[in-house]
């Protein structure tokens, strides 16, 4: 006969499961990441199988039946076994199969683990099966030749462990917190006690522990101790914990009574970490990308603004510089940044709503001017780059939503400086939201736009 066990995993669990090592192609550990000498029940479902045929020169009689069994991490079975059996007489074949569900609780032994991945994960028990086949003759003379194959199976399924008992556990959110030195972080530590199969928090009073382990560095709860117990209310506790003065890594042990916690994990730790203001502080863009005439001052400041990540508010009085740094010609070619590209700053320093400001003034060539912006005491992004596009001609749509291209075209008679009338070709933004590429033979534009100042606090579109 030939044997297979087959497991299947199933989804997420309260506990993690995962198949263990096959033994002897007949059997199947189930191991889980769970705490040994807790209370663990065990659920699963389960399809045990048979299948043969009978290939007989006369009249007999052929039988197969298999085992299933579940062996606890002590090794006793701590589910009755059961059988299927099939006979019938030659010439026939079939299969038969039997679906059940299963419950049972059992204690994993520290002792009795296995390793996947990696990972040491303990023994929840072992699945087995086993069976056996027969052949009888028909009564009377003769002699008969038999051939029999038969084999014999089981899948497993919706495998799911649960603690029996009330459990202590984390609220995810408030584990692995970022905030500023000496600051209170946001959220409160939080653990919950709940019975681990049905996940109802308890309404007992149940009084935690939490304990800063590690380091101290002035760290403190609410009425500066280290040390401190709060009672559960609906099964919930939880409390303020201030960062130290270092930045680094802060740990706090949360503990439940063995009363009152009953199975898995009586000991939590949270883990959180402290950044000064500097390195959560950030440099960023907000007006980075014009154009303009070339050899002239472009007529929009850049602007760039100050950022804190974790308070999550703008950041004033902080020295912002600026450094022009090359120039790409239209053809692509990089080189060196030309004397006559220059950058005046306007406001260096940050203004109540973070930003700085500054001017470039471009070269004499067609292409890409690149500044840069550097905030060091800006330790989360230190710098921003500055594209100014550099035209010789470009349309222009001023305060006095009048159309100039420039420069001017001269009329052939008189010499005179003319507008010509042209239509938007592609609008190209961001460019000052005032630059157009057009097609110059064409006789005729209307365009509608408002300019705003160039101190508005957001970039902002012009809609055609």
């Amino acid at each position: 006969m030939n044997s297979l066990i087959l497991y299947v995993p199933p989804p997420p669990w309260l506990i993690p499961v995962a198949a263990g090592e096959s033994e002897a192609g007949y059997s199947k550990y189930v191991c889980a990441e769970v705490i040994p000498g807790s209370r663990v029940r065990v659920k699963f479902s389960s399809n045990l199988s048979i299948n043969w045929l009978d290939v007989a020169a006369s009249d007999g009689a052929v039988g197969a039946s298999a085992r299933f069994d579940f062996f606890a991490p002590n090794g006793i079975t701590v589910l009755q076994p059961y059988e299927i059996k099939r006979s019938n007489y030659a010439q026939l074949q079939g299969v038969v199969t039997d679906p059940k569900s299963w419950a049972s609780e059992v204690t994993p032994l520290s002792t009795w683990t296995c390793e996947i991945g990696g990972k040491v994960y303990y023994r929840l028990g072992k699945f087995g099966i086993s069976g056996s086949a027969r052949v009888e003759a028909s009564p009377g003379a003769g002699s008969y030749t038999y051939n029999m194959n038969a084999g014999y199976g089981g899948e497993i399924t919706g495998i799911a462990a649960y603690y029996i008992g009330n459990v202590l556990s984390i609220i995810p959110d408030t584990n692995n917190q970022t905030y500023l030195v000496e600051q209170k972080l946001p959220k409160e530590l939080s653990v919950k006690v709940a019975d681990g199969e049905t996940g109802t928090l308890t309404n007992n009073i149940v009084p935690i522990t939490f304990t800063i382990i590690e380091p101290s560095n002035g760290a403190k709860f609410p009425d500066g101790q280290t040390s401190i117990s709060v009672n559960t209310e609906n099964g919930i506790a939880g409390v303020k914990l201030t960062l130290g003065t270092v930045a680094g890594t802060y740990k706090v042990l949360a503990t439940c009574p063995p009363e009152h916690c009953t199975s898995g994990a009586r000991e939590v730790t949270f883990t959180s970490t402290a950044k000064t203001f500097e390195e959560t502080t950030e440099l960023r863009c907000e007006l980075c990308d014009l154009s303009g005439r070339v050899a002239k001052e472009l007529k929009t400041a850049f602007r760039v603004r100050a950022f804190n990540t974790l308070t999550n508010q703008y950041v004033g009085n902080l020295e912002v510089g600026y450094d022009k740094v090359k120039f790409i010609d239209k053809n692509g070619i990089t080189k060196p940044a030309p004397d006559d590209m220059s950058i005046r700053i306007k406001n260096g320093t940050t203004d109540t709503a973070g930003f700085s400001r500054a001017y470039m003034t471009l070269g004499p060539e067609e292409g890409d001017y690149i500044g840069e912006a550097t905030c060091n005491q800006c330790l989360g992004n230190k710098e921003v780059i500055l594209r100014g596009h550099g035209k010789k001609i470009y349309i222009e749509v001023n305060a006095g939503k009048k159309v100039t291209l420039n420069p001017y075209d001269r009329d052939p008679i008189t010499g005179e400086p003319i507008t010509p009338l042209v239509r938007v070709k592609e609008i190209i933004l961001p460019n000052e939201n005032k630059s157009f590429t057009t097609v110059s033979s064409e006789n005729h534009i209307t365009l509608q736009a408002e300019v705003l100042p160039e101190d508005f606090a957001e970039k902002s579109e012009i809609t055609w």
